[in-house]
């Protein structure tokens, strides 16, 4: 049975860390201001951001919050080094990240005024979960403000990716491209349903997101600083470079004129009931 590369992810930002924060995370700083701006920040408040990956967005938190205290969690040690780096260079006193499991934080109930959390969602074993521990974490009145892949997300590289699997059947089988990928992305529904399952009262959602025009190199090292080219797994290895090479054409050929990287992201805002 092929596993999808969600199941990876653990051994996946270890070897990508330093290329997912300068092809990923840097191009993201636009939608973590506009979520910042919607949560209404005081400059008082203590704020948890789950899966912070290498600190962008707590770093601007923290720059937000100058009587506040800004703590980022992720599991993944090279993207805590990479944050606290990150923290040191800005001379920030009031930012604090730790190793956490978002599927089990360790802080008391009610412990923060407001959860921020960045593109975490689509690699988490148990969405449902985490979203509880979020809610769990989270003050009564305290807020909530998630930010996460939405349907038709770099759709160009699914359909390269389709083609791939179409090409060496016999290694695929039947495996569809958002199995074998197996991040999740999300309908605005969808997550407001999950979010009112947790408790969480009446939330605004917005669609976000950019186009980028990029080199089809440049495209596949996008998807590698997220995946490791684990969905080149099923294959034996002497045919990754083939496999790869048939990427790159098939994301020229799909792109046309202009080939675009397609981000299209959920954003919500939310609130937990006061106690």
């Amino acid at each position: 049975m092929i596993r999808s590369v969600a199941e990876y992810v653990k051994e996946i930002y270890p070897v990508t860390a330093f290329e997912y924060d300068q092809v990923i995370a840097s191009g993201r700083i636009g939608q973590f201001l506009t979520l910042m701006h919607e949560l209404e920040l005081k400059g008082d408040e203590r704020v948890l951001d789950v899966g912070c990956g290498t600190g962008i967005s707590t770093v601007k938190l923290a720059q937000l919050l100058p009587w506040g205290e800004a703590i980022g969690v992720d599991i993944t040690d090279k993207m805590l080094e990479i944050a606290r780096q990150r923290a040191k260079a800005h001379k920030l006193k009031n930012v604090t990240f730790l190793k956490e499991d978002a599927m089990s934080l360790s802080f008391p109930d009610e412990t923060f005024d407001v959860v921020f959390s960045s593109y975490l969602l689509p690699w988490v074993p148990n969405v449902d979960q985490a979203i509880a521990e979020m809610y769990r974490v989270l003050k009564g009145g305290g807020k909530i403000g998630i930010i996460t892949s939405a349907t038709g997300s770099y759709s160009v590289f699914y359909k390269a990716l389709a083609a791939l699997i179409e090409r060496y059947r016999e290694y695929y089988g039947q495996v569809s491209p958002e199995v074998l990928i197996g991040a999740k992305r999300f309908r605005a529904s969808e997550l407001q349903e999950k979010c009112a399952r947790a408790g969480f009262l009446p939330m605004k959602v917005l669609y976000v997101g950019y186009e980028e025009p990029i080199t089809p190199e440049l495209y596949l090292k996008k998807m590698n600083s997220v995946t490791a080219e684990l969905y080149l797994k099923p294959l034996p290895r002497p045919m990754w470079p083939e496999a790869r090479a048939y990427l790159l054409e098939k994301l020229a050929e799909l792109g046309g004129e202009e080939l675009l990287a397609h981000e299209r992201s959920l954003m919500l805002i939310g609130s937990k009931r006061s106690s």
